[in-house]
């Protein structure tokens, strides 16, 4: 079912156009209360509405939380600090990732800072491990420029899918490199990054309702109207009283709206509380919709399949048919040739033949058999 509501959906605007003209930039009429998040949206939306979500504390250590990997829980998340996100490699060339997180280590009394660098991705990028280890070592000689002698701070990689479909590409540059013998390994490079998709749900002991992170997941993940709309009010219900965070989060959740119910524009809200019934209002039209264009599409395939249904019995009808009159022609030929018993013989073998072709030979064995016991050997043979 989800899958024919997903098929449901209005196709008659490309990605592409979708993208970039359901965002415009009304910089002057909502500035006042949504000002840098059309600035950040409007000339890319996808990006701008996911860093605007991920620029947030609360969400990025949620998502980190979200991963259920064991090297999260030696972070300090109420410590992440904003970095920098671009840096100028030895050949000039700028680099700019999506967001760059600074955190404290738990633990054994020592100081240690730790950069976390997020990249995100709304397709799979088959060299996605290769672009990491890029980011990682321009990070690490932008440090080593800071500071001169003295180790660096290690690098670490997040990679969130926020795409449709699944993630197939090597987490691990090692898997991007021919095998070597063992006594090689040390040599090879070796990087991964950890994996958050949109489309996969926390797994058991990850789950957690008040997970400010996962509710805005859920949100994205949905294509159904009623779990987009839970999920919604899950995350109104967690944001309470907090308006700095729920003007960054409604023009995300305005983009996935849109995105959606594939619609090229839907108004930001004039007071924050308005943004709920803008929402549900959007989504009991679209549900509505979309359970008409279902039963549309469910009425042309059982139309469809009967009709086929009718075309094949008709084919087998008209091909008995046919195969009835062949075995006539047989057993009348035989009836001329070799009498009556004979007759009896060829109807009672040509009753289980249900090839064209098998009846034909018959009917050929009937006209050029010299006796009656040698066309009996032929049919006894076939």
């Amino acid at each position: 079912m989800a899958n024919d509501l997903e098929n449901a959906r209005e196709r008659d605007t490309p990605a592409a156009e979708h993208d970039q003209e359901h965002w415009p930039a009304r910089k002057v009429e909502l500035a006042g209360l949504f000002g840098q998040a059309v600035r950040v949206g409007a000339t890319d939306p996808h990006d701008g509405a996911w860093k605007l979500m991920l620029g947030e504390q609360v969400v990025s250590a949620g998502m980190l939380l979200s991963l259920g990997a064991a090297w999260v829980d030696e972070l300090d998340l109420n410590t992440l600090e904003r970095e920098p996100t671009e840096q100028v490699g030895d050949d000039l060339k700028r680099r700019v990732n999506d967001l760059v997180w600074r955190v404290r280590r738990k633990g054994d009394g020592v100081v240690q800072h730790i950069h976390l660098v997020f990249e995100l991705q709304s397709s799979v990028d088959q060299d996605m491990a290769l672009r990491m280890v890029d980011y990682s070592c321009a990070k690490y000689k932008e440090m080593r420029r800071r500071l001169g002698a003295g180790r660096c701070a290690p690098v670490l990689s997040v990679v969130l899918h926020t795409g449709d479909g699944a993630w197939t590409a090597p987490r691990d540059i090692a898997e991007l490199i021919e095998p070597v013998p063992k006594s090689m390994r040390h040599l090879v490079v070796r990087q991964a990054y950890e994996l958050l998709e949109l489309r996969v749900p926390p797994g058991e002991g990850v789950a957690d309702e008040a997970n400010l992170a996962q509710a805005i997941l859920a949100e994205g993940r949905g294509t159904e109207a009623a779990d987009i709309l839970a999920a919604h009010q899950r995350v109104w219900r967690l944001l309470a009283g907090q308006p700095r965070l729920q003007k960054v989060y409604i023009p995300w959740s305005r983009y996935n709206l849109c995105r959606r119910l594939r619609r090229k524009q839907i108004d930001l809200p004039a007071q924050l509380d308005d943004w709920p019934k803008i929402l549900e209002g959007n989504l009991v039209k679209f549900g509505a919709k979309l359970e008409r264009k279902l039963t549309k599409q469910i009425t042309e395939r059982v139309t469809e399949q009967v009709t086929e249904q009718v075309t094949e019995q008709v084919t087998e009808q008209v091909t008995e048919q046919v195969l009835d009159g062949l075995r006539g022609t047989v057993v009348a030929a035989v009836r001329d040739r070799f009498g009556e018993a004979a007759a009896a013989q060829a109807q009672a073998f040509l009753a289980g033949i249900t090839s064209g072709d098998a009846v034909l030979a018959a009917h050929r064995w009937a006209l050029t058999s010299r006796s009656r016991s040698e066309l009996m050997d032929r049919f006894a043979t076939a």
